[in-house]
């Protein structure tokens, strides 16, 4: 049997506001590492209480059970066939592992594995203790409790929710505490006398409490920012994160003080496990990485070279010139962005901007590079003088732009105006009682102005060089829209997902149609819609897979498909591939297969002259136990 990898992602922690002018922020300094590197996506990285061993999921494989660390000998093994499942704690005495796995019905349960303490390995058959399901994605793994003689979870009962104690050596559970809403993510106290966990109720802010076990009376200690993850050695601190945040949230135990701690050293993904059994101002980590350059593809005959050194430190997003003469790219270097330009092959690279989020776009003369500082303002810097400025100052919050979202003000969508002169965007804006879209520009010099306006809800996207037309996906419909008349018309019914790209003639445009399949992995096919007469292409090779991008080549024949048409289930592995396409429906042309040595990659450009193709590629994902000291407040 084979698990997919869990995340404890917690109704609560969607859409909470961090805990703002109550916490005092730090940024973690460096990363000290604890294990070899491994080539797998492994999750949660329980450490023992003698500190020796870590205990990991596996995304490559978790059919032999829980692979385990150990950082004496550095070697790597898995714990022991049948222990398999998700959420893995060590008792406090190190004699047992909890974990939960699914049964027949899909119900979650708690099971125990005995554990040798010299070796780090399962001394003995797995077992269920609980009887009642619970502690699933959305409540947080089973806690043992300091004595080593329970473990608690949390289980629904007809619209309530409680938190359980069943014994390690079986038994009947105990409620703890019970309570209307929505509990989440516990953990006992470090004396056993309480135990935290955040609630949610409906029209309240999730809320952080200790719990009494002798007067079950509780305590609101403050903002539930995010799942709890540990307590201290000292019992003062409680550890909050949340994978897809690289913020690390300390609040007291007597709900007097919080912390914040800026994960974001790497542009890699740095997942806090729980303070160091070892050393308490530690805190052990999984840090997440995935080697990336860039490289070009002959398209003639699919050789691959790689132009930009392979860096596990991360690269991010990359554009090729005008001329195609340049690469300019994001790369970390000493814990700190940078913007990059260099030749195609890879030489004479030079550093234009320290602090570069990403967003790079060339203008259209190349004597100039927007990209941003954050997820949404604009920045330039001028090649020739390295000067850079501000063309528009960051937003509040992104917008995904859902139709039932309000993006009121949003900056969205930014490209460069077809002289070189202006950047445009979008804004969401409610007009009249509806709801319009605004294209706006902004010159060099830092003036704005309204282009046009429509009055459509959708996601917008850029298709057209005259710098007026673009297009909006609404939920069932593709339109095409003039900006400065604010007309629209549909050009194509049904779910599609919007690409940046138009042919050289200008009449057709790439979209990634969802077919619907069967199950719930739709079939995405690439589809070629006409501007002038809205006619479709399909073709006979609809993909069970994903479909990323499409990019159409110079001669108009002809078009580069990025896709993975592995990545679908039961199977599901990631071997994302370029295609090459004809336009005329004739058989497609794998380009990446002989040499590709990568899961994944994201397109930069073609060549104008069709004869080559960009790309940010990853090998593989890759995982190492790190662990930061935290800072000084």
């Amino acid at each position: 049997m084979r698990l997919r990898p869990i995340r404890w992602i917690l109704p609560l922690a969607i859409a909470v506001s961090p805990l703002g002018g109550q916490a005092s922020k730090a940024t973690v300094g460096k990363l000290v590492p604890v294990s070899d590197v491994r080539p797998d996506w492994l999750d949660q990285g329980i450490e023992s209480p003698n500190g020796r061993f870590f205990l990991l999921t596996s995304y490559a494989t978790n059919d032999s059970g829980f692979l385990r660390y150990d950082r004496v000998k550095k070697s790597w093994s898995y714990v022991g066939r049948g222990s398999v499942g998700a959420g893995p704690r060590w008792s406090p005495n190190g004699r047992f592992v909890s974990y939960v796995r699914p049964d027949d019905s899909g119900q979650w349960q708690i099971w125990l594995v005995p554990m040798d303490s010299a070796t780090g390995l399962a001394s003995g058959p797995a077992r269920r203790v609980s009887t009642r399901p619970g502690a699933g994605p959305g409540m947080g793994p089973a806690v043992w409790s300091p004595d080593s003689r329970r473990v608690a979870y949390i289980a629904r009962d007809s619209g309530r929710m409680s938190i359980l104690a069943v014994p390690f050596n079986g038994g009947d559970e105990q409620v703890l505490f019970e309570a209307a809403g929505t509990l989440s993510s516990v953990i006992w106290a470090r004396d056993g006398r309480s135990i935290f966990v955040n609630h949610s109720a409906p029209n309240r802010t999730p809320r952080t409490l200790r719990v009494s076990l002798d007067r079950k009376r509780s305590t609101d200690l403050g903002a539930a920012v995010a799942p709890i993850i540990d307590i201290s050695s000292d019992g003062k601190w409680l550890a909050q994160h949340v994978w897809y945040r690289p913020v690390l949230h300390l609040l007291s135990t007597d709900g007097q003080g919080a912390r914040e701690v800026d994960l974001n050293v790497t542009l890699s993904r740095l997942s806090p496990a729980g303070w160091s059994r070892t050393n308490p101002n530690e805190f052990v980590a999984l840090n997440h990485f995935e080697p990336t350059g860039i490289q070009r593809v002959s398209i003639a005959d699919g050789r691959i070279q790689t132009v930009v050194a392979f860096d596990s430190a991360g690269l991010g997003d990359a554009g090729l010139s005008p001329d195609d003469r340049q690469l300019a790219y994001i790369r970390m270097r000493d814990g700190a962005r940078q913007l990059v330009v260099a030749d195609t092959n890879g030489g004479n690279a030079r550093v234009l901007v320290d602090g570069a989020q990403g967003g790079i776009l060339w203008s259209p003369t190349g004597q100039h590079i927007a990209y941003t500082n954050n997820e949404t303002d604009i920045q330039i810097v001028d090649l020739a003088s390295k000067k850079t400025r501000e063309l528009l100052p960051a937003e509040a919050e992104p917008c995904s732009l859902r139709a039932s979202e309000n993006c009121d003000g949003r900056v969205q969508n930014v490209v460069w105006r077809s002289d070189g002169q202006a950047v445009r965007y979008f804004e969401r804006r409610s007009i009249r009682g509806g709801r319009a879209l605004e294209l706006r520009e902004v010159d060099l010099d830092g003036r704005q102005r309204v282009v046009g306006t429509t009055m459509l809800a959708g996601n917008p996207s850029f298709i057209a060089r005259n710098d007026t037309l673009f297009l909006v996906a609404q939920p069932n419909a593709v339109q095409l829209v003039n900006a400065r008349t604010g007309s629209a018309r549909v050009i194509y019914s049904g779910l599609a997902r919007l690409t940046e790209q138009v042919d050289a003639s200008g009449r057709w445009i790439f979209l990634v149609a969802d077919s619907g399949g069967n199950g719930a992995q739709p079939v995405q096919k690439p589809l070629l819609v006409s501007l002038t007469t809205g006619e479709s292409k399909t073709y006979p090779y609809a993909l069970g897979g994903e479909v990323l991008h499409g990019s159409f080549l110079p001669d108009g024949r002809n078009f580069l498909l990025t896709a993975c048409v592995t990545c679908k289930e039961p199977s599901y592995t990631e071997k994302w591939d370029l295609i090459l396409t004809p336009m005329n429906g004739d058989p497609p042309r794998i380009l990446t297969g002989r040499q590709a040595n990568f899961k994944d990659f994201w397109p930069i450009a073609v060549t104008k002259d069709g004869r080559a193709a960009y790309f940010v590629a990853q090998q593989s994902y890759n995982t190492r136990i790190v662990t930061f000291a935290l800072p000084r407040f």
